[in-house]
């Protein structure tokens, strides 16, 4: 563990700074800081197998990692992962072959290992390091294969503390290896936000949904991005990820198509004095055509106190009747 884990994640403080939000102080993050980067009922997405590589040539310093990265041609891991190694090691230089073939610094005796980690069989490889080790008690398996097997353990039990509601053990977990949360993995990015989020870390987990609207542009895991902040973050935050939304030849956000709930999270936060401003009437009145046909009593009533708030009462009178048309109390 390197000694540069007592700080933001590098993602996230490069993000708040681009926001211009306020980073959380020392009382706010309590003893969680940590040096990783970046509802409704969103699906999680499902994980690809990741890809057989060969191992890294041998080294006086591991650079397993950055020449993997370097073989998939991700640019912007290699870059981070040289700030660490450079950060751990000052004076450390990559190599001239850095972007070489995987081929021409590979060992075939080492593939059978990683072919079983590509195909997350973990149990099996595990078995296997430990068969050759006893063959071969000088032989040692290569240590990028050793921390991503390590590094795939720790993200099956982020997300299953994530199911229980862990947020707490979910950052303790991070701060173990913190680079785990700069991995991509858009799953880990969404546990770890939200468990900033309830750890009343706000803008630390702002800081991550942004960075995986920056680095995705599949529609749906953006689109999902969206859906858990508003379950998490105050609409205020939400507002500021909604406007990073890609716009059509006609100025429409690609998240105008969960409309109808970003309004409702709006009129909610009216209705909570977190938002100063009445919402956009046009919204509103999309959201009025969908409360009348809605079996919710709830969607009604909020229009009800909407617009008595706003002093509306007559209106928000033949809201309130609707709603208790519909079974509300």
């Amino acid at each position: 563990m390197r000694s540069g884990l007592k700080q933001l994640p590098r993602v996230a403080v490069t993000c708040v700074a681009v926001l211009g939000l306020p980073q959380a102080s020392h009382a706010q993050q309590g003893d969680i800081n940590l040096a990783a980067p970046a509802n409704a009922a969103a699906r999680t997405a499902p994980q690809a197998p990741e890809p057989p590589v060969r191992k890294p040539a041998a080294s006086s310093i591991d650079d397993g990692a950055l020449r993997y990265y370097a073989r998939e041609g991700q640019k912007d891991r290699v870059a981070a992962e040289l700030r660490r190694l450079q950060a751990a090691n000052p004076g450390y230089a990559p190599p001239a072959d850095l972007y070489a073939a995987a081929s021409a610094d590979g060992s075939p005796e080492d593939q059978p290992l990683w072919d079983l980690f590509g195909a997350g069989r973990i149990d099996e490889l595990k078995a296997g390091i430990a068969a050759r080790k006893a063959d071969d008690p000088n032989w040692q398996p290569p240590a990028d294969l050793l921390v991503k097997i390590r590094r795939k353990e720790l993200r099956s039990q982020m997300l299953a503390l994530s199911g229980e509601q862990q947020y707490r053990k979910i950052l303790e977990l991070v701060r173990q290896d913190a680079d785990i949360a700069e991995s991509g993995d858009v799953e880990l990015m969404w546990s770890l936000a939200e468990s900033y989020a309830h750890s009343k870390q706000g803008a630390q987990a702002l800081a991550i949904y942004a960075a995986v609207l920056k680095s995705n542009d599949k529609p749906q895991e953006r689109l999902a991005t969206l859906q858990k902040s508003m379950a998490s973050l105050r609409m205020a935050d939400v507002e500021t990820l909604y406007d990073m939304g890609g716009k059509d030849a006609a100025g429409r956000n690609e998240f105008d198509v969960i409309l109808t709930d970003l309004t409702r999270a709006r009129i909610s936060a009216f209705l909570h004095d977190e938002r100063k401003d009445e919402v956009n009437a046009d919204q509103v009145q999309l959201f009025a055509d969908y409360a009348k046909t809605a079996s919710d009593p709830n969607q009604p009533g909020l229009m009800a106190w909407y617009n008595y708030k706003r002093r509306l009462f007559s209106e928000g009178l033949d809201w309130f009747k609707m709603a208790l048309e519909k079974g509300g109390d």
